[in-house]
This record gives C-alpha cells, structure tokens and sequence, in this order.
C-alpha cells in the first residue's frame, strides 16, 4: 500500500488530520540566524569527531567509559537541536553538558584518552565545552534576531 494508508477501522477510530494542499499548508519552521546555523554545523562536526574517536578506542574506553562517553555525545545533540528549536531549557542542557565535560576532564586528566593522540587534546575538548557553555547563554539570551518560541511542539 502507499505511503499514509490506513485501514478503514483505524482511520474511523484514530482520525488524524491530512493535509489537503501540500503546498500551501504551514510548515514548521523555526528561525535561525547565520550565527546559529554556523554554530549547528560546528557542533555537528565535533559531535561526528567524538563518535570517530569513540569508535576508533571502543575497546580502550570500557564498557563504562562508553556509557559516559556516549550520554556526553547524546546529550550534546540533544542540546544543540534543542537549541537550534529555540526552546527556552536548551540553555540548561548545555551548561548541564559542559558543566560534566568539564568535570570529567578536570576529575581524570585526560578526555578518554585523547592526548595520547593529539597533544593537548583534552585542552581541546575543554577548549570545546566553553564555547558550548558561552554559545548556549548567547543563543538564548543574547541574540536578537531570532524571537523566542515558548511552545513545546
């Protein structure tokens, strides 16, 4: 069957709405300034460079290290999207995330191991949490080209 077909029973018992015009309905769209979306894509790029060196270590790291490690990469997207949603608490997942990179880094010495490969590397990663803590209080409070959302759609 195509793509949105329902039985007729589940149709008749759990109606949704179609959308009639696909091209002139309301998407959903949130604003983003260029700083912003500069912003989104660096985020993306280290998030992709933390699962790189997660894969590349898996073994090093442990079962438990991979746990704390990959909550870290999840919650960094979590905040980053959450952000780019301009939603109000997308200011307190970051500082609650780089608040615990930094913590781990501070607490170990080391990010999992990293300066064994990149001299400095946990200096980097922190280096990394501060603009994430500092970019998180902009894009919520400071930025005024991009209005405020209170929904939580």
């Amino acid at each position: 069957m195509p793509t949105g077909w329902r039985p007729d029973d589940v149709k008749e018992k759990y109606p949704i709405a179609i959308i009639e015009d696909v091209y002139g309905f309301t998407r959903y769209e949130t604003p983003a300034s260029t700083a912003l979306k500069v912003y989104a894509v660096f985020q993306m790029l280290v998030t992709t460079g933390f699962i790189w060196f997660m894969f590349y270590n898996f073994s090093a790291i442990g079962p438990k290290g991979l746990l704390l490690f990959g909550f870290v990469v999840f919650t960094g997207v979590y905040g980053y999207t959450t952000l780019m949603d301009r939603k109000e608490y997308a200011v307190y997942i970051e500082l609650f995330r780089g608040v615990l990179g930094l913590a781990l880094i501070s607490f170990t010495g080391d990010w999992f191991g990293l300066d064994s490969y990149v001299p400095f590397g946990s200096w980097l990663v922190a280096l990394y949490f501060l603009i994430s803590l500092f970019s998180g209080i902009y894009f919520t409070y400071f930025e005024a080209s991009a209005p405020k959302r209170n929904t939580w759609a």
